[in-house]
């Protein structure tokens, strides 16, 4: 896969190239989007990057009017703090320094270590329901909307066999 990025600041341009070594990101089983299939963090987004990611998710799912909507950012967001907690080591309660891959991330941590508090990740993460339940209950919106939707109008079946309407 290849991104090509622009820096906001200095408006610098690159591509960056990666493999996706499990396919697509979506579970093949119900057709969800699954951020990170493995036990291994990334190495494209940073701690810093997947803790202001679940925060910008959840400020959204809080202000999405529609239930599945909501329930859909929810689940994505959940998966950013199991991403953002793939980076601690069990014993301490912050991630080691070589979890942030910008000095501004380094910074954030410096400023406000608290918002990295492994603890009080895991305590919002308690919060939520577990992924299971929260890909169950997508899953059943999906169907719910797929079953409440009208059926595509077909032509009356003479005229298809005539090929006159198809």
């Amino acid at each position: 896969m290849q991104l090509n990025a622009t820096c906001g600041t200095c408006k610098r341009t690159w591509s960056l190239r990666f493999r996706l070594p499990l396919g697509t990101g979506v579970d093949p089983a119900g057709g969800l989007a699954a951020v990170n299939s493995t036990a291994e963090p990334s190495r494209i987004i940073d701690v810093a990057g997947w803790v202001m990611l679940f925060r910008l998710i959840i400020d959204r799912a809080g202000r999405e009017p529609d239930k599945a909507a909501s329930r859909q950012l929810g689940l994505e967001a959940a998966q950013c703090l199991d991403e953002a907690l793939k980076f601690y080591d069990a014993d301490n309660d912050l991630p080691p320094i070589t979890s942030f891959f910008s000095d501004d991330a380094r910074r954030r941590l410096t400023e406000h270590p608290r918002d990295f508090s492994r603890q009080r990740l895991i305590q919002m993460r308690a919060r939520l329901p577990t992924l299971g339940a929260m890909r169950a209950r997508a899953l059943a919106d999906a169907t719910a909307r797929a079953a409440a939707s009208p059926p595509p109008r077909r032509s009356a079946w003479w005229k298809r066999l005539l090929g006159g309407g198809g």
